[in-house]
């Protein structure tokens, strides 16, 4: 994870950090902050999982699913929607539970 973090700083984050100073005119918060790394990983980490979880749902949905189900009394008319913002809830509390 350092590896990956030190890439992100370098190529992403630092940018980033810079810019959001530019427009505060405060000075850039430095590498080695509490602050600036928790924030990062938690924004690495909330992307990766976003990124995962979708893809491989609709990975999933796509070539494992039986649609067939969704034919059944029981199936709510929107049940796919509320099943994706039910987990898009839930994933920042994830995150902010693996960040520490």
């Amino acid at each position: 994870m350092d590896v990956v973090m030190e890439y992100m700083d370098t190529y992403v984050f630092d940018g980033v950090y810079n810019q959001a100073a530019a427009l505060t005119s405060t000075t850039p918060l430095p590498r080695d902050s509490l602050l600036r790394q928790s924030l990062s990983l938690f924004v690495f980490i909330y992307a990766y999982i976003v990124a995962f979880y979708f893809g491989t749902a609709g990975l999933s949905y796509r070539y494992i699913y039986d649609k067939k189900q969704e034919l059944h009394p029981k199936f709510l008319p929107r049940q796919k929607l509320l099943e994706m913002a039910c987990a898009s809830r839930a994933l920042p509390t994830i995150t902010l539970m693996t960040v520490p």
